[in-house]
């Protein structure tokens, strides 16, 4: 059997769902999340809801846009420049995390997601080093949720 983690911050800045941001604004591990399992991936979709045109900004250069209703998605290879600017350019002009959602794989299986402006989290088929890494890393008021996939 798989396990799989889930895991949320669960103490934001401003009550409003509209504004994921952690209390402390510290984005330290999102750095440390995106090392580890940047160099994982292969491929990448990021989502972005179709008003945050200052996160689509260099996204463009790099992958593949498909335009939805409400959103845009961005999508192909991970490469050292997507790297690169996933982190060094992550946060907006008001100090938020960019982009609403970041899903990365490999040979169409999923490493894990970056979700709800990178406050939320999934990881399947987690080895338990990668889970105490996370659970070291993460911010005190994060939710852990480790479960069993019989899959």
């Amino acid at each position: 059997m798989k396990e799989n983690l889930h895991f949320e911050l669960s103490v934001f800045m401003d009550v409003e769902f509209s504004m994921r941001v952690p209390e402390n604004a510290d984005y330290g591990y999102w750095l440390k999340l995106a090392e580890r399992f940047l160099k994982l991936g292969q491929q990448i979709e990021i989502h972005c809801w179709n008003e945050e045109q200052e996160a689509m900004r260099g996204l463009e250069d790099l992958l593949q846009k498909q335009q939805e209703s409400q959103y845009a998605v961005f999508s192909g290879e991970v490469t050292p420049e997507l790297m690169h600017l996933l982190m060094k350019d992550y946060l907006n002009s008001d100090g938020g995390f960019k982009w609403f959602s970041i899903f990365l794989s490999s040979d169409e299986t999923t490493i894990s997601t970056f979700e709800h402006w990178a406050t939320e989290f999934f990881v399947p088929d987690i080895s338990k080093e990668t889970e105490l890494y996370i659970r070291k890393i993460m911010p005190a008021e994060t939710n852990f949720h480790l479960y069993e996939d019989e899959f």
